[in-house]
């Protein structure tokens, strides 16, 4: 009788093993970043299946700090003066690699985010007293609304800062 009920858990815990490994994978399922490999390029992708890991993975937070400056500076005309205020931007992220890569695949909606922001400043801003730490405050939170709405809901925020790198009144 003893055997019988060995037996009899055994073969219970194979078959919930059996139906376990049977389940199908969640295709929108939320995957990882691969690690690092020093060995293989990620600026391209080799094929389609990479590419699709590539561009909806989840960067790992390592806490390494990683920079993508935004090409061009953004110029807007400051509210109600005939003054122009132009600035360039630094992105930083403490996530992997592919952080940097969903960074610099998002840069257009990060500069219409970014200049949305400018459009509302005006003269007076400006000489405020902190108003660039304000500023770069208010451009973190829009950096990482952009990207999460670019990608999906679940998307961590992996801009951890704005670094205003050339700030220009004309």
């Amino acid at each position: 009788m003893v055997e019988f009920k060995k037996l009899h858990s055994v073969a219970l815990v194979c078959a919930i093993i059996a139906l376990a490994a049977c389940e199908e994978v969640d295709p929108n399922a939320l995957v990882m970043c691969p690690d690092f490999d020093p060995t293989k390029k990620y600026d391209k992708a080799s094929d389609s299946k990479e590419h699709l890991l590539f561009d909806t993975c989840i960067p790992n937070d390592y806490g390494q700090p990683f920079y993508h400056e935004l090409s061009e500076p953004l110029i807007v005309k400051l509210v109600d003066s005939r003054k122009f205020l132009q600035l360039k931007f630094s992105l930083l992220t403490k996530h992997d690699f592919m952080a940097q890569r969903r960074v610099a695949k998002h840069e257009r909606a990060l500069r219409a985010a970014f200049n949305e922001r400018m459009l509302s400043i005006s003269e007076d801003d400006i000489n405020a007293e902190g108003f660039r730490g304000q500023l770069a405050e208010d451009l973190i939170k829009l950096a990482n609304e952009s990207i999460v709405k670019a990608e999906v809901e679940r998307f961590p925020e992996i801009v951890k800062d704005v670094l205003i790198t050339s700030f220009i009144v004309e």
